[in-house]
């Protein structure tokens, strides 16, 4: 038992003085997080995921004066470094330049002109990681493939035919790295540590230091309904969306029309409502919360049915139980016959189901109308030919009121002659 105790507390203690960054493996081709006390200053890339970046390069001559010496003088293709910092990571405000760490502890600093900038012949700073077919090593043995020791290095474009090998190529500024583990951008913000680039693997890069922090600037709208597209912008969402996704409040979002490093488009996914928090997971993490909220989807009014359905013409009828569906308050009633249109007053949303008003009747004829409700959102509801207008005793009540009118003396004389002819005739 005491020599278990002594066992664990030596390997404690290895633990314990292990450098401040701390890559682990991840199967997924982007970051791994970098373990730090400020793990916002840190992106970690692995070597899938810059070989995934689009190809630039051209033909390079370079010189390490500091041993083991490195040279050459062919076709060289790899990562734009000015991609990686600008678009891949952003550089946070203040950045005055950058440090390039090799794993043999070299040293080398930039500025942010120097990256950003092309020479004479088009060619860029990349951190290189696939040789051409043209050009002469002219190194013997040549420059083998970066296939051991770590897959990065740095190549410059210089200006065309100056120096060379045999003069010691000091004029090519010592631009040459050999297998980079870390890119520093200065200045180092409080509490940031630089990395031991013996404790990278040869499959991964970190960028740390004065760069923004994996979030969420904005999105837009801020609002909507169901299935609005919503733009996610802000940095370290990594150029191919892996593993990573949205969240709006608990619910995943399934629906991507983009994914770039600053920028996300997704659809509003089911099952969200009300105000819920929008953020960004990945490898890094999950990012800040920023507020977006449901908004409520109009939908048109329906009328299903009129009591009383009918009423005598040019008088006023009180509409009792107006039935329908999505009625809201201050909406309007009105009856449609051809060109003619007859607004209702008095109007009462009792529920989103019934309303209750009342209508004038003069102007319209005797015949079927249209029954219209009009939400304040103008989406309209229509029972059509859902209300009748009849003439004083109702549709089929001439020949009763002729009668009647006989008995009572109220028919003309040649009226009841007439009556009576056709009496005889039968």
């Amino acid at each position: 038992m005491r020599r278990f105790t002594i066992v664990l507390l030596a390997v404690l203690l290895c633990m314990a003085t292990l450098g401040m960054v701390t890559v682990t493996a991840a199967a997924s081709p982007k970051a791994d997080t970098v373990t730090s006390a400020t793990p916002n200053y840190y992106r970690n890339f692995s070597q899938s995921y810059l070989e995934s970046m689009t190809l630039t390069g051209g033909y390079y001559s370079c010189l390490k004066s500091q041993a083991p010496y490195s040279f050459f003088w062919q076709d060289w293709y790899g990562v734009k470094l000015a991609d990686l910092l600008d678009n891949e990571v952003g550089l946070a405000a203040g950045s005055t330049g950058i440090r390039l760490y090799a794993v043999d502890n070299y040293t080398l600093d930039l500025s942010l002109d120097r990256v950003r900038d092309a020479n004479s012949q088009g060619l860029y700073a990349i951190l290189a990681w696939q040789a051409g077919n043209s050009g002469a090593a002219h190194q013997d043995p040549p420059l083998p493939l970066l296939t051991s020791g770590g897959p990065f290095r740095l190549a410059i474009g210089q200006s065309p035919n100056v120096g060379d090998y045999a003069s010691g190529g000091t004029p090519n500024y010592n631009l040459f790295l050999k297998s980079i583990r870390a890119v520093e951008v200065q200045p180092l913000p409080p509490g940031v540590t630089p990395v031991d680039p013996t404790t990278i693997p040869a499959d991964k890069l970190v960028v740390y230091g004065n760069i923004k922090p994996f979030s969420i600037d904005h999105i837009a709208p801020t609002s909507g309904p169901l299935g609005t597209e919503v733009t996610v912008s802000g940095n370290g969402f990594y150029a191919a969306q892996d593993a990573g996704y949205v969240t709006f409040g608990s619910v995943q979002a399934t629906e991507y029309s983009e994914w770039t490093p600053k920028e996300i488009k997704c659809k509003v996914p089911d099952g969200v409502s009300g105000t819920v928090d929008v953020t960004v997971t990945n490898s890094e993490g999950t990012t800040n919360a920023v507020p977006f909220t449901m908004a409520e989807v109009s939908v048109p009014p329906t009328v299903t049915s009129v009591t009383p359905d009918y009423a005598v013409e040019n008088g006023t009828v009180g509409i009792t139980n107006l039935v329908g569906t999505g009625f809201k308050t201050g909406a309007t009633v009105r009856l449609e016959q051809g060109s003619t249109v007859v607004n209702a007053t008095g109007v009462v949303v009792v529920s989103d189901t019934r309303i209750t008003c009342t209508a004038n009747l003069a102007g319209l004829a005797i015949g079927k109308c249209d029954v219209v409700v009009r939400n304040t959102d103008a989406l309209e509801g229509k029972l059509v030919q859902g209300f009748r207008v009849t003439n004083m005793c109702g549709g089929g009540a001439g020949a009763t009121l002729a009668i009647f009118g006989v008995m009572m003396g109220l028919l003309s004389v040649a009226g009841v002659g007439g009556f009576r002819r056709k009496l005889r005739k039968k």
